[in-house]
């Protein structure tokens, strides 16, 4: 009865053994998983923030030639009104 138990015993720690290196082996894989997938947040991170960054600065970049665009029609408009009178009165006194 007690050689019985005793295979039993060795049968069942065995088995424990097999099952904590299984385990031990799933969280190496777990852990090695993880830190790729850290990784891999922080390159997509990185990404992100450089196309956000470029995409800020193609927005300065528009918003600056909208600028100027808009400063060259104010001053055509400035200019074409201050020449007016002068068209004006060359077209009242052609001989002026």
């Amino acid at each position: 009865m007690v050689d019985i138990l005793a295979v039993q015993l060795s049968k069942r720690e065995n088995e424990l053994l097999q099952q904590k290196t299984e385990v031990t082996r799933i969280a190496s894989s777990l852990k090695l998983a993880s830190e790729d997938a850290r990784r891999i947040v922080e390159e997509e991170r990185t990404n992100a923030r450089m196309e956000i960054e470029n995409a800020r600065a193609a927005v300065q970049r528009v918003q600056k030639v909208l600028q100027e665009k808009e400063n060259i029609h104010k001053e055509l408009e400035s200019s074409n009104r201050s020449s007016c009178p002068t068209l004006l009165l060359l077209l009242a006194c052609p001989d002026a």
